[in-house]
């Protein structure tokens, strides 16, 4: 009934400990990379029949890719998240926009492998303040 995720080795898990988060976006970020963060995947852990599926903007089903890259509710905080990026000096913003949706998404879980150890602390930092602000 549930997927089995295994940890891509392509990925850079960059550790949240590592990064000074404060302890609710640490909390927060680990939730959206252990499937947890979104309400209907945690309501199907811990319950065997929740239907309502729907996100709170009225798409017709609430996942991990459609609240990280298009829900129009987290529309204020992703913008926000993307000056933060532009403000960066050694991160060009294309590297972002070049990447397909779920590239984007490991991406914000996890860092990118190519790119510094320094630099991936700083894009965790400002992807779990993004996330901090989108969830419960």
């Amino acid at each position: 009934r549930f997927n089995k995720n295994f940890h891509d080795t392509y990925l850079k898990s960059t550790l949240t400990t590592k990064v000074n988060l404060t302890r609710v976006e640490e909390i927060k970020l680990n939730k959206f990379r252990s499937d947890l963060a979104v309400r209907v995947d945690f309501k199907r852990h811990n319950f065997l029949n929740y239907n309502d599926v729907r996100c709170s903007c009225g798409f017709h089903r609430e996942t991990k890719r459609h609240i990280l890259l298009n829900c129009p509710i987290a529309a204020p905080a992703r913008g926000e998240m993307i000056r933060a990026l532009l403000e960066l000096d050694d991160f060009n913003i294309m590297i972002y926009y070049g990447k397909n949706q779920e590239q984007k998404i490991n991406l914000i879980l996890y860092g990118d492998k190519s790119l510094s150890d320094n630099l991936n602390r700083k894009l965790i930092r400002i992807f779990a303040r993004f996330i901090n602000d989108i969830i419960d």
